[in-house]
């Protein structure tokens, strides 16, 4: 299992041709995750990177529905300046979110985020 400390940027483009878009979400709320996993395909790899979007409004929401509709390849950048980057034009990762908007004071109100990407050779650290 492989995790790196802090995320300190989230980047997507729809293909690998394309220039990368940073994606605006709340500091220190975001981590990457690796999973290897034996099937009887052999080896998956799971990377997962849950991240926050602060505020339920419409220019968080615009870029994050488009996304949600689309596959794309995305590129998270660590503390050390590690990059890794989350699928390609064939396998490409998914982006999922859920709104909450909590009612008392202190709770959290935004967007729960998570991208995930499933393949044989996990994350690619460039």
């Amino acid at each position: 299992m492989q995790n790196s400390g802090v995320i300190i940027k989230i980047e997507y483009k729809y293909t690998e041709a394309d220039s990368f878009n940073e994606i605006q979400f709340t500091p220190r709320s975001a981590k990457l995750n690796q999973d290897a996993k034996k099937t009887g395909a052999g080896v998956l790899h799971t990377t997962k990177v849950p991240f926050k979007i602060a505020k339920n409004e419409k220019a968080t929401k615009e870029p994050i529905s488009t996304l949600l509709n689309r596959k794309a390849i995305y590129r998270v950048t660590d503390g050390n300046y590690t990059t890794y980057t989350l699928g390609d034009d064939e396998i490409k990762a998914r982006l999922n979110y859920s709104l909450e908007l909590g009612g008392s004071p202190g709770s959290f109100n935004g967007r729960e985020v998570e991208i995930t990407w499933q393949s044989t050779n996990g994350a690619i650290i460039d």
